[in-house]
C-alpha cells in the first residue's frame, strides 16, 4: 500500500482500536460502541492489514499488545484525546 493510501485512511479503525484496548475485550468494546463483536474484530483486522503489522495478540479470553501495538496505542490514545478536546472547544 502506498503512503497516500495509508494517509487517506489514516484514522480508520483508530477509535475502535483504542476502545478495544480501553475496554479490555472485543465484546466490551462492541457494547460500548453499539456494534457487534464481529464488526469490531473485522475493523481491527482491517487496521492491522492496512498497517502491515499485528497490533494485538488475542486468545478466546484475553488480548495483549504486541510491541508495535503498544507504541501505536499510545499515539492513537493521544490523537483521540486531542480530537475530543477539539470537539469540546467547538461546542462551547
Amino acid at each position: 500500500m502506498t503512503t497516500n493510501n495509508i494517509l487517506t485512511n489514516l484514522f480508520d479503525g483508530v477509535v475502535i482500536f483504542t476502545q478495544v484496548v480501553n475496554c479490555g475485550s472485543f465484546t466490551a468494546a462492541a457494547e460500548a460502541t453499539g456494534h457487534s463483536s464481529s464488526y469490531i474484530s473485522k475493523e481491527i483486522n482491517k487496521l492491522e492489514a492496512r498497517l502491515g503489522v499485528r497490533l494485538l495478540n488475542r486468545t478466546t479470553r484475553t488480548i495483549s499488545f504486541t510491541p508495535e501495538g503498544k507504541r501505536y496505542f499510545e499515539q492513537c490514545q493521544q490523537l483521540v484525546f486531542d480530537a475530543q478536546d477539539t470537539l469540546e472547544l467547538l461546542s462551547q
